[in-house]
Parts: C-alpha cells; sequence; structure tokens
C-alpha cells in the first residue's frame, strides 16, 4: 500500500512538473513479462551518413509503457516508447533482469543522451532521466550505444 502511494505521488509530482513518465511503472502488480509488442522498422541515422535500420517493439500507450522490458531474461530487440508530446522522461528498471541502454530522442527525432541502466528488483531503484524534453526513448540491449558509436549528431527515424 505505501508503494502504491509514492507511486501515486510519484505521479502528481510528474504532472505538475510537466508529465508522468514511463518511471512512473506499477511495480508490484506486475507478474510476468508482456507478450511481444507490435514491431516497427526505424533507423538510426549518424552526422557522417551512417545508417543502422533496426526492428523494435513499440510501446505507446501507458500500460505498454509500464511494463516495457520487465521480467525478461533476455532482450534480443530493442523496445521504442512513443510519448504523445515532448516531456522530461524517467524511466527505472523495476523487475528488469537485464542491462539496458536508454537512448532519449526529441520530438524531431535529435539525440539527446543515452545512459546505460542496471537492473533492480529491490526498492528503492535509481531512475535515468532524459537530459531535456524527450518524446521517444529507446532501450536496447546494454552496449549496444557504445559499439555503434552513437551520439551527439544521430537522428531517429520511424517508418509509419
Amino acid at each position: 500500500m505505501m508503494r502504491r502511494r509514492v507511486s501515486i505521488a510519484l505521479c502528481i509530482l510528474g504532472l505538475t512538473l510537466g508529465g508522468c513518465t514511463a518511471a512512473v511503472r506499477k511495480p508490484d502488480t506486475v507478474s510476468g513479462a508482456q507478450a511481444t509488442l507490435p514491431l516497427r522498422s526505424i533507423v538510426l541515422t549518424g552526422p557522417a551518413g551512417q545508417h543502422l535500420p533496426l526492428q523494435v517493439e513499440v510501446a505507446s500507450t501507458p500500460t505498454q509503457r509500464e511494463r516495457g522490458l520487465m521480467f525478461r531474461s533476455e532482450v534480443t530487440r530493442g523496445m521504442l516508447f512513443t510519448f504523445e508530446r515532448p516531456q522530461l522522461l524517467y524511466f527505472w528498471m523495476k523487475n528488469t533482469l537485464v542491462r539496458l541502454d536508454i537512448l532519449y530522442f526529441d520530438a524531431d527525432g535529435s539525440f539527446i543522451n543515452t545512459r546505460t541502466m542496471e537492473p533492480c528488483t529491490e526498492d528503492p531503484c535509481p531512475s535515468y532521466p532524459s537530459s531535456s524534453p524527450a518524446q521517444y526513448g529507446l532501450e536496447m540491449p546494454a552496449g549496444y550505444v557504445s559499439s555503434s558509436g552513437i551520439g551527439v549528431g544521430w537522428k531517429l527515424g520511424v517508418s509509419e
């Protein structure tokens, strides 16, 4: 009950500061990984013209974003989290079993920042915020960012 109150309080605080985001996943009401979500082709384009095409799952509803990649013992493809408008995003790793890289992109698909997130099964779990308002969060297996050389100048392209 106390955790639910804390989650509600965090959500209210998030709304006050500009939005309740992916950080407020329901940690104790989820049992098991969510089914694979719809797939979408995306491409990451580098400043020197590099193209990294990917097939990712898309989490576009609050329920899908809350569950994310929780309880999966391996991640073979990424998950794109889409939001209705740009806002500061805060992701956390409650009940997520594998290390992940999170990449944040603004409404135009421009790269904002990235962080490597560590699994967390006990409270409190740290959050991993975007450094400025973002509309997309892309979770990939840890090490993807460094092995691909992704950074400033990269863009996210989402096919319809």
